[in-house]
């Protein structure tokens, strides 16, 4: 098929890249020149495994093109996905200023197009904007009528950052949310035809809603299993890790594969405690929902409370760290991991900004070091703080090792290795990545979710 994909970032640039290495002719549409003109050289402006070299293949098979024209690129294509950017506005709404934007090019083009012409908004959404904002803008300007004229549809993303070509090559089901027949039969076909996964087909608002359930469900076991950890941790003497493990090992939790054995599912790794969620999804996500709620007389109070919790347990770091210490004023203090999360370079809503933050706050000297962030952490502190080139660079004459990120790098990390390396061997591990025992015997170690008793 042919498809334009406006808007080249982190989702539409996965998108794009991914439809082209099945074989559909895809136009990127991007208003920023510099990004188009990065991404023609086969740069990837983020840092995604296997995206460069994927997007490199399809630049050279001509599969994928880009443009800054969206005329043109509608006038060309059969489908136009929207995969702009939705941030959160000041008040913690939903920002919709670039899908109003895009809305109404699209409409524009389409005024001047003969047949069909499938709109998909993949931009995370709430209920009822692809039909009361988008299609009513494309009405409008267009001059021709939604189901009619233009179809009208809704496909969430859910792309984790840091294996999003993966999900988006193998996604475990594809939601597709549509108003007419003729479109439902267009993405059908799509996507049945180039993924081996179910499609689930629903109405566009229920399609919006999943995507919300779907990070609000994440987000709130992140929450809760931080909430328990607060609690063992004042409590002292228990640790949070071996309670969630158990809880996680629960009949109704765990799953039997087929060889009969106990297989710990996916949902585990976001019932581990650490030092809070971010990246550009739930932290915004989250908000846009609880607002939307709000607005429909709907209290949203463990939404809320998840937001809560998750900003009480990143602030909470320094704050550990300062009592440790017993002062920060003058101490240096490595922080290993700038990135929300491994395999990427994404620093947005990133827990290691509010531990920055507050280890600077009670006058601590801070080194930092991330495999990939750096850059963009950069932007954020300028010279507020040092920037190392390795590990053991920030560690060395450091009093306080805090290790935010869970970047294989420090899984490898042995006792030995930090001992050597800081004037006072103190580790402060936010995302349980060592054994708590092998390390207490060599050094001063501690964890979000235990304190001796």
């Amino acid at each position: 098929m042919r498809i334009s994909i406006i808007g080249t970032g982190y989702v539409g640039l996965t998108t794009a890249v991914g439809l082209a290495s099945k074989g559909h002719d895809v136009i990127g549409v991007d208003k920023r020149q510099e990004q188009i003109d990065l991404i023609r050289q086969g740069k990837c402006p983020i840092y995604e495994k296997g995206l460069e070299e994927l997007l490199q293949k399809t630049l050279s098979s001509r599969k994928f093109t880009l443009t800054s024209d969206t005329s043109n690129a509608v006038s060309e294509s059969d489908i136009s996905f929207i995969c702009v950017g939705t941030p959160q506005a000041e008040d913690g709404q939903i920002d919709l200023g670039a899908i109003r934007e895009v809305a109404e090019a699209i409409g524009i083009a389409l005024r001047k197009k003969d047949g069909f012409h499938a709109v998909v908004v993949k931009s995370t959404v709430v209920p009822g904007t692809t039909l009361d904002v988008v299609g009513r803008i494309v009405e409008e300007k267009s001059g021709k009528k939604a189901g009619a004229g233009f179809g009208l549809a809704m496909v969430p993303e859910f792309l984790r950052e840091g294996s999003a070509l993966l999900d988006f090559l193998e996604p475990d089901r594809i939601v597709v949310g549509v108003e007419d027949a003729r479109t439902e039969k267009m993405l059908s076909e799509l996507f049945r035809n180039s993924f081996n996964s179910p499609v689930i087909l629903v109405n566009t608002k229920t399609a919006e809603m999943i995507k919300y359930a779907n990070n609000a469900f994440l987000a709130l076991c992140i929450s809760f299993s931080n909430e328990i950890a607060q609690v063992c941790e004042r409590s002292g003497g228990i640790d949070a890790y071996d309670v969630m493990d158990a809880v996680t090992r629960d009949g109704r939790i765990t799953v039997y594969g087929a060889d009969g054995k106990k297989v710990v599912p996916g949902i585990a790794k976001y019932l581990i405690p650490g030092c809070g969620f971010g990246g550009s999804c739930f932290p915004k996500d989250l908000s846009a929902l609880s607002h939307f709620g709000k607005k429909l007389g709907i209290k949203n109070s463990l939404v809320r409370e998840s937001l809560e919790i998750n900003e009480t347990q990143m602030r909470s770091v320094a704050d550990s760290a300062s009592r440790i210490l017993g002062g920060l004023k003058g101490r240096a203090v490595a922080v290993l991991g700038i990135a929300f999360k491994p395999e990427t370079d994404d620093v947005r809503k990133s827990p290691a900004i509010p531990i920055i933050e507050g280890l600077l706050k009670n006058g601590a000297k801070v080194r930092a070091y991330d495999p990939q962030a750096l850059a963009n952490i950069r932007r954020q502190f300028g010279g507020s703080i040092e920037y190392s080139k390795s590990a053991s660079e920030a560690l060395s004459g450091a009093e306080m090792a805090v290790v935010v990120t869970r970047w294989k790098e420090f899984e490898k990390l042995a006792p030995e290795d930090f001992a050597r390396a800081m004037k006072k061997a103190r580790v402060f591990d936010c995302r349980g990545i060592y054994d708590r025992h092998a390390f207490s015997n060599k050094l001063e170690y501690y964890r979000i979710g235990y304190r001796e008793a």
